[in-house]
């Protein structure tokens, strides 16, 4: 991490608490990303698009204290997620962790955009009559 920090010069950080809310969600979503981050005929770049959207997703659908996780908290614990399970198959010193590092800001930013548009695209349908 201190690599990573000198290269890109941030770090996400999370509370002891969201250390906690970590371990037990990467538990039950870990086999699907390994599966992502495994398969051979996805592309590098590819497979971090892929791995964020699943990690987003997850923190996404979930609620802790019945509040949603949002903005900062949400983007620390699913870089947090996809650079473990990266590390965990491809290693540190992988390819795949440098352009998850290169990238990540870039790639989270444009799905947060899409979700956002989505979800404003899908409340005008519900509200808009049709001819």
């Amino acid at each position: 991490m201190d690599l990573f920090f000198q290269t890109y010069g941030k770090m996400y950080d999370v509370s002891s608490l969201q250390l906690q809310i970590l371990d037990e969600t990467y538990e039950f979503t870990k086999q699907d990303l390994l599966e992502i981050i495994e398969n051979p005929s996805i592309d590098d770049t590819i497979t971090i698009f892929k791995i964020i959207c699943r990690a987003a997703t997850t923190f996404e659908c979930m609620k802790h204290g019945n509040k949603k996780f949002r903005g900062k908290e949400k983007k620390a614990l699913v870089w947090h997620m996809c650079r473990r399970a990266i590390i965990e198959i491809s290693g540190e010193n992988s390819e795949v962790l440098e352009l998850f590092d290169r990238f990540f800001d870039d790639f989270i930013e444009n799905v947060i955009d899409f979700a956002k548009n989505n979800k404003l695209v899908q409340n005008l349908k519900k509200r808009t009559p049709c001819c």
